[in-house]
């Protein structure tokens, strides 16, 4: 599958009549070029340490959890679970040469046994190691890296994940992904936990902690930063935004265990930014919790304007939108999509779907990272015209149902590939505008793996037959 192998880098889309409802954002648009031949390799392999960091002396119990993310370039959160009300001392270390000599902080967990901090004067592109300890017990080393300087162009490889329901447990083709090496962020697209069923906090804690302590989730804690957003079922099934009492209840469980930036001015927002150097943004988006369909919007204005400005003002070579439902209309899928209308895809939505693509078509180094469709699937964002040069990567399942229906998207111009299959996505972004994709599978097989330009060519194609076919 060579035939897009003519796609020039340097179309902009006429169709920028969208930019109109912006105008008051002052968010403009430009022809940008491909990075592809512009910039220089990278500039080397990311900085590892030599040995771990054996951590301090501490008691053989085993804390519940740990988890550090949503970095910095300077700082990264910490969240954990202990007894109620312990005190907890977080230590932490970062290897420049040699370990430093560790920094420490002491804290009280909440009546949960929740405990929440910032680390900050970290140094950029440096590893760190951080460890929780109680008067009873210690938890796993997190051992991870620092995101690349704002400047440094250098390899960035990602894991991704979604749907990953507690039926079953474990998560495997997680496990095999951080067993091929550890990346520097995992990307959690939503559907962490289904708590549908939940009413009460304790009821969301028990299903957070059920999946969260599973062997696959805390090896994936324990070797890499994380960057998580929500998708309908950390709340409920296709969940009513307006049911306010619920949706805060669903947030706020799934900020005690996830390390999610709280804004002090917004502090019901999701949707956020995080940089790997000058190779990839990162936009994660909420795609559940804005949805107004009186007004035609599946996301907020607010969020829209801020999504279409950073991907236009971005100066780094990939623009990864990280979105937990997917934005490209697949054949074969449409009418299904469309009767649910709980989608971008839905006719109550669709225009604003159809303009934000319009808004950010022929800006090089855009790909999209989504979940929610419960099978994996490589794909542009449409057959032709503005989007049919953007590839969208859908993570398939860690452990929810591997939906039957993607027998009925059949291959064609705008689909790559798809499969019925529980895997993980691997991301591997080059600062001179090349990334690979891998679906890694449950037994360490490798479905997919693809090389893609940051103008949308495909130079190399590799897959696995999906025996699921065949059942």
């Amino acid at each position: 599958r060579d035939g897009r192998s003519d796609w020039s880098s340097d179309v902009c889309s006429s169709d920028l009549a969208f930019l109109a409802s912006l105008t008051a954002a002052g968010v403009g648009i430009a022809c940008k070029p491909s990075t592809t031949d512009l910039q220089p390799v990278d500039q080397g392999p990311p900085v590892s340490a030599d040995e771990p960091w054996q951590g301090v002396s501490a008691p053989s119990g085993d804390v519940a959890h740990i988890a550090v993310g949503d970095p910095t370039l300077a700082s990264v959160i910490v969240v954990g679970r202990v007894d109620a009300n312990a005190t907890v001392t977080v230590h932490w270390s970062q290897w420049d040469g040699t370990w430093a000599s560790p920094d420490s902080e002491e804290l009280v967990a909440d009546d949960g046994g929740y405990i929440r901090t910032t680390l900050t004067g970290l140094t950029a592109g440096l590893p760190i190691a951080v460890q929780l300890t109680t008067a009873d017990a210690s938890s796993t080393i997190v051992q991870a890296r620092m995101p690349p300087a704002a400047d440094a162009r250098t390899r960035v490889t990602l894991l991704a994940g979604s749907c990953s329901s507690q039926q079953h447990v474990d998560f495997p083709s997680l496990t095999r992904a951080v067993e091929r090496g550890a990346p520097d962020l995992y990307i959690g697209l939503g559907d962490t936990i289904y708590a549908d069923r939940a009413e009460t906090s304790d009821d969301f804690r028990r299903m957070w902690m059920q999946n969260l302590q599973s062997p696959s989730y805390r090896a994936m804690f324990a070797n890499t930063l994380t960057a998580f957003t929500w998708d309908d079922h950390e709340v409920d099934n296709n969940f009513d935004p307006t049911n306010t009492p619920r949706v805060n209840l669903g947030r706020d469980r799934m900020r005690e265990v996830l390390p999610i930036t709280i804004d002090p001015d917004h502090p019901d927002r999701l949707w956020r930014k995080m940089s790997m150097g000058e190779t990839v943004d990162l936009f994660i988006m909420d795609m559940r919790s804005e949805r107004r369909p009186e007004e035609l919007e599946f996301i907020s204005q607010a969020q829209l304007e801020w999504l279409v400005q950073g991907i236009t003002e971005s100066t780094a070579t990939w623009k990864l939108v990280c979105a937990p439902v997917p934005v490209s209309r697949l054949p074969g899928l449409l009418e299904a999509e469309l009767a649910r209308n709980d989608t971008w895809k839905g006719d109550a939505y669709n225009e604003q779907r159809l303009a934000f693509i319009a808004a950010i078509d022929g800006i090089p180094g855009v790909l999209f990272l989504t979940g929610d469709h419960h099978m994996p699937v490589v794909s542009t964002l449409t057959p032709s015209g503005a989007g049919s040069r953007t590839w969208e990567v859908f993570t398939g399942p860690l452990g929810s149902f591997r939906s039957p229906a993607y027998v009925i998207v059949p291959e064609s111009p705008q689909v790559l590939w798809r499969a019925q299959q529980w895997t993980t996505t691997k991301l591997e972004f080059s600062a001179n505008g090349v990334v690979e994709v891998t679906f890694i599978g449950e037994d360490d097989e490798t479905w997919f793996q693809a090389i893609f330009t940051d103008t949308g060519e495909m130079l190399d194609l590799f897959t696995t037959y999906d025996p699921m076919q065949d059942a």
